[in-house]
Order: structure tokens, then sequence, then C-alpha cells
């Protein structure tokens, strides 16, 4: 259930980087996806403890795997404050353009990795 959710947020990120045009359409499926992580995060957390299980021996992969998601939830949180300060004035800033296509990248890498991670590694 939790990679099906992820690749939802995948496409919503997605869709959301090809209707930046728009900035309703944009704005309403880059916040989805931001939240439907967000809450996909704090669900795994309350049903696994993953932030605990940082502390125990990890391979290589899994911490590969949870510093790229931490970078991720750091985006989202500049991503929101750039996009916030675009709409309201008008601007543009290439940091809201790289940061989201940084980001979008990136979190495709954790899906990516998350097939890859063996349970209990």
């Amino acid at each position: 259930m939790e990679k099906t959710i992820a690749g939802i947020v995948i496409v919503l990120l997605i869709a959301g980087l090809s209707q930046r045009r728009l900035p309703q359409r944009h704005i309403l499926l880059m916040a989805s996806a931001i939240a439907i992580d967000l809450a996909l995060v704090l669900y795994l957390e309350l049903t696994r403890e993953v932030i605990e299980r940082t502390l125990q021996p990890m391979s290589g992969l899994l911490v590969f795997h949870i510093s790229v998601a931490t970078i991720v939830l750091i985006l989202y949180g500049s991503m929101v404050g750039t996009g916030i300060w675009n709409y309201r004035t008008g601007g543009k800033t290439r940091y809201h353009r790289w940061m989201a296509l940084v980001c979008v990248l990136l979190r495709v890498s954790t899906f990516i990795t998350s097939f890859l991670i063996v349970p209990g590694s």
C-alpha cells in the first residue's frame, strides 16, 4: 500500500511540474503531492517507528534512502516558501524551479530504492 501511495505522489509531482504555467492547477497538484507524502512519512513513523530505526546499524542503500528522503522533506519546505512568494508577488525565482526539479528527481530515487531495500536492513 505504501508503495502505491508513493507512486501516486510521484505522478502528482510530475503532473504538477507539467502544469507550472497554470498556477491554480500547479498549486493544487503540488500541494496535494506534498501533503500526501508528509502523511505517508507520518504513517510510516506511527506504524513502523522508522525514525527510531535510524539509530540502529543500516545498509548503505538504506542510509542513502533515508538521507535523500530527508533532503526531499527539506526541499518541500523551501519549495512551499518560494512558491508562496512567487504566487503573491507574481515573480519567478530560478531557485524554485531548480529546487522542484531536484526534489522530484530525488523523490523518484527514494521511490526506486524503496523497492531495493530488504525489510529489516
